[in-house]
């Protein structure tokens, strides 16, 4: 009996310590998802609400912030870190990361900004190490947004029946066309000389599509929440390859490529911004927004008669190229990896695009790089063109014949002996024949 009496104690312990787990498996439960309360920090307009909370540690919150929101990004202090912190909303979980494009002033640290297609109305928040004041900046852009769509339409017909100039400006979308229904920029703008084109990438969904929503939204999250006068670029560009303009002149007479932003470490003066929208360090931006880039920094440059190739000191950095990225002048990730790899491709493209009057874009599938070049060159060719020769033309205009062996999809092209300095490097075959600058040093 006695090991019936122990079996029945060890089996009434294993019970009690079971419903024990389990009561204490619910508080956890109810724990992860608290009902979080905020208060309204700043006056509420129909764009823009900025709530507060205090939170703690590792907790799951549900938040119904009583303001309709098409984007949001967390505001916490310097000392907090965003990692393991995410947020639920639209059916979607978005792990939190700092913003590519931080606030000026040092005082808090911004998340990434998250935009969704649709109006929402409640998220979650796990705040992973972040405890104390925080703070949530909702943005509503869908105040004329149907509008907004349609006049974008009239838009590029509009435009598809314009003549075509050499190295004219590229298709843009007006802003007053895509900022329909939202509160207009009112300040009065500064005129800049630029001498470099910066590159960025919003940091933001790959997958949306409507790109429209996205440049509204962000306009709104510059403007209401960062205070600052305009959208920081003066131009941004969609997967599909659309260019939205920026920075407005408003009632002005100048140039929205020549009017200062807000995008470059605190030192805009001679710059350009072009924000590419995507995520970049996950991502790989299309052919099609790379032909829209190369066509606008194209235009720009050809106006201003400045080399793609070349470099000049600005207050960022002592050498900063013509066509330079974000990263160039400041510590962040921006314009993301697979973007900011693709630049010296994309000055040589401009170069070329140039020389040719810009009638007829550069085809994305001929590659070439590294650029500078030291000792190996890889080009890389469309699949269904065989190449018969390729030659290298010097800074005296001599033609000559170098040989290019198979490397899996590419073509390797040994540089090494070769004379420090540019060359054109020739493709031809059948049906085909390509140019492209290199560098060799």
């Amino acid at each position: 009996m006695a090991p019936k009496i122990i079996f029945k104690g060890f089996v009434t312990t294993c019970i009690l310590q079971i419903l024990c787990c389990c009561c204490l498996l619910g508080t956890v439960s109810a724990q992860k998802y608290e009902p979080l309360r905020t208060s309204q920090t700043k006056p509420k307009t129909p764009y823009y609400n900025l709530q507060e909370a205090m939170v703690q540690e590792n907790t799951l919150y549900s938040i119904q912030p009583e303001f309709g929101f098409t984007a949001i990004a967390l505001n916490v202090s310097l000392s907090e870190s965003f990692a393991g912190a995410y947020l639920i909303a639209a059916q979607d979980t978005f792990f939190l990361r700092e913003d590519a494009h931080p606030p000026e002033e040092d005082t808090i640290k911004q998340s990434q900004l998250l935009i969704f297609d649709e109006v929402q109305r409640e998220f979650d928040f796990y705040s992973s190490g972040i405890r104390g004041r925080v703070s949530f900046s909702l943005v509503n852009a869908e105040a004329g947004r149907t509008a907004a769509s349609a006049r974008l339409q009239q838009n590029r017909q509009a435009q598809r029946q314009a003549q075509s100039q050499t190295c004219e400006q590229p298709e843009i979308i007006p802003q007053s066309v895509w900022r329909n229904g939202l509160p207009a920029p009112s300040y009065q703008r500064a005129e800049t000389n630029v001498q470099h084109v910066i590159v960025h990438h919003s940091a933001g969904s790959n997958s949306s599509t409507d790109y429209l929503n996205t440049v509204r939204n962000i306009y709104l999250f510059h403007t209401q929440d960062r205070g600052w006068s305009d959208i920081g670029y003066n131009f941004l560009i969609a997967q599909d390859g659309s260019i939205f303009q920026g920075r407005s002149f408003g009632d002005t007479s100048l140039d929205t490529d020549n009017i200062r932003g807000a995008h470059f470490c605190g030192q805009n003066s001679g710059t350009m911004g072009i924000c590419m929208l995507g995520n970049f360090n996950t991502a790989v931006p299309s052919d099609t927004s790379i032909s829209s880039l190369t066509s606008l920094i194209s235009w720009k440059l050809y106006k201003e008669s400045l080399d793609p190739l070349a470099s000049f000191r600005h207050p960022a950095n002592a050498d900063l190229g013509v066509i330079a990225a974000h990263r160039n002048g400041c510590a962040t990730e921006c314009p993301g990896d697979n973007l900011y790899v693709m630049l010296d491709r994309i000055r040589l493209a401009v170069d070329s695009y140039m020389d040719d009057g810009c009638e007829q874009a550069t085809p994305l599938a001929f590659e070439v790089y590294p650029v500078p070049t030291g000792r190996e060159l890889y080009i890389s060719l469309p699949e269904d063109e065989m190449p018969e020769g390729f030659w290298l033309i010097d800074a005296l205009g001599q033609r000559i014949a170098v040989i290019a062996y198979p490397e899996q999809k590419n073509w390797l092209l040994q540089t090494e002996g070769l004379r420090a300095g540019f060359y054109v490097l020739q493709v031809v075959g059948t049906g085909f024949s390509y140019e492209r600058k290199i560098l060799v040093q």
